[in-house]
């Protein structure tokens, strides 16, 4: 009995030292709720101290739970009575980076890239699983696109990955010492909490697990137009990874460089299935697996080849016909074989 009741008071006093020491952002993240709740409005120089104020202690959404729950519950209240970032009539061209007008705009552009950059780590999809699971971001429905969850947590899809990505011959090109990204065909819903698994060969060897294709930073663009940063890396330490992304995106699988581990599966559950056509040595698909492929719900299609892979919007190829696709990838091929060439 005492040993419960000191359990207790244990955990009442954490609970009041994390919600003393996260006050630093949670404050701020009050007032910017009042604002848009219409419990106290701000004028546009209050609203860029606390935005700024949220900055100062951004890194907190990623060690402390009562911060990353303010934070969540903000960005909540933000899109279901603003609109969320970029849907919006005010936000849908986007605004500039110095925030001028969109005061409120650019303090949620903010925190939204603060939770993506410190929140979203595989501690955290263990340690703050309650918060992160089902949670998305509603500008999704912008970028990269919004796509429901299956109908079970259990669905799970098998996809034959190659491992191996051996020393480049010849001249070095740019970028050939970087992981070779490997399409899965299998797309995350906004807000999933998936899991990822391999075999024993590939954890501890540098292998990742991406999601979202869409790598590059757009941090020194000067107009805003999604989020700089949308694509979340998972490193593989285990047989099975914990993946999310509260935007969404495709699921990929990095191979280091001159590592070689052949062809293997990998298991992949919590997601749904994207248009994926491979004209790859171990797999071409056929044109009845195409008609299937390319109605897939996932919002991008990924084409690869031993040679060269590609991503477009689903929206491009739903009607996509088959021999076009194979024509497509035939003339990459060429071309890619052509930039050999002239590498030596």
């Amino acid at each position: 009995m005492r040993r419960g009741l000191n359990y207790l008071l244990l955990l009442v006093l954490a609970l009041v030292v994390n919600s003393a020491s996260a006050q630093s952002i949670t404050n701020p993240i009050t007032a910017l709720k009042n604002h848009i709740t219409g419990v106290a409005p701000l004028m546009a120089a209050q609203i860029v101290t606390q935005g700024n104020s949220i900055q100062s202690s951004i890194r907190q959404v990623g060690t402390n739970s009562v911060a990353l729950a303010a934070a969540l519950d903000l960005v909540s209240t933000y899109d279901s009575i603003k609109g969320a970032l970029f849907t919006t009539s005010t936000t849908k061209n986007g605004f500039t980076r110095d925030g001028a007008g969109f005061e409120l705009e650019q303090a949620m552009f903010d925190l939204e890239q603060g939770i993506l950059d410190y929140a979203y780590t595989p501690a955290n999809l263990v340690n703050y699983f309650s918060l992160l699971n089902d949670t998305k971001f509603n500008t999704c429905f912008y970028f990269p696109g919004y796509v429901a969850p299956p109908a079970s947590t259990n669905a799970g899809y098998e996809a034959l990955i190659n491992a191996s990505q051996p020393k480049a011959w010849g001249s070095p090109v740019m970028y050939d010492d970087y992981a070779a990204r490997r399409p899965t065909g299998c797309y995350l819903a906004p807000g999933s909490i998936a899991y990822v698994t391999v075999p024993a060969a590939l954890v501890n060897r540098g292998y990742n697990v991406r999601v979202e294709a869409h790598s590059w930073d757009l941090s020194a663009k000067t107009t805003l137009k999604r989020l700089d940063r949308v694509s979340l890396v998972y490193p593989i330490t285990s047989a099975t990874t914990r993946i999310a992304n509260p935007l969404g995106g495709g699921i990929y699988l990095e191979v280091p460089y001159q590592v070689t581990n052949g062809i293997v599966t990998v298991a992949i559950t919590n997601v749904v299935r994207s248009p994926f056509f491979s004209a790859t040595s171990f797999h071409q698909t056929t044109e009845a697996e195409w008609l299937v492929e390319r109605s897939n719900p996932g919002k991008w299609a990924d084409v690869e080849s031993d040679k060269f892979m590609m991503q477009v919007p689903r929206s491009w190829i739903y009607n996509y016909d088959y021999t076009n696709a194979v024509k497509v990838m035939q003339d990459w091929d060429k071309a890619t074989e052509a930039v050999s060439d002239l590498m030596g």
